[in-house]
């Protein structure tokens, strides 16, 4: 069986790959080295904002499937992440980094939702409102989900 996730989200208005983005057009991601680079020419400074998209989940996917990440460091985490992760069941998580301490629970803070919308389109928002105050919405739905992490801080640096 293939791993595959199918993401679309816009940040800019940009082509930065040989596929088009926008509406209408979708990003195949077939592999965990797929990804989309975008430049390291903007910042997310304060808070509350918001990221959005549509992905289709076909199962089987791995232990975690990222959606979408501003940061590419995994030594030090800094801004956001937002993922699938099979933790005790699906979970869909949204994370900001404190700017330290790679994945460890001092320097991140995360919450986490059920997930249950694998084979179809599935529209995603998160609102960080501030550091552990996070709105999930799947499918225009605000979902209640349980928190972990003890991050008091964040940091934004789109090189990590």
């Amino acid at each position: 069986m293939k791993n595959t996730l199918i993401l679309c989200f816009a940040i800019f208005s940009t082509t930065v790959f040989s596929q088009t983005v926008g509406s209408g057009n979708a990003v195949n991601f077939s592999s965990h080295v797929d990804k989309i680079s975008l430049s390291q020419n903007w910042s997310i400074q304060s808070f509350p904002f918001s990221v959005s998209g549509w992905i289709y989940a076909e199962v089987p996917l791995d232990a975690s499937a990222p959606i979408v990440s501003s940061h590419n460091s995994t030594s030090s985490y800094s801004g956001f992440n937002i993922q699938l992760v099979n933790s005790g069941g699906w979970k869909f998580e949204a994370m900001l980094g404190k700017g330290s301490g790679g994945q460890v629970s001092a320097s991140r803070k995360s919450k986490l939702v059920d997930f249950n919308h694998f084979n179809r389109w599935c529209h995603y928002a998160v609102v960080f409102n501030s550091i552990g105050n996070y709105d999930i919405y799947i499918n225009g739905i605000l979902q209640s989900g349980t928190y972990s992490g003890a991050a008091t801080s964040y940091s934004f640096s789109p090189s990590g």
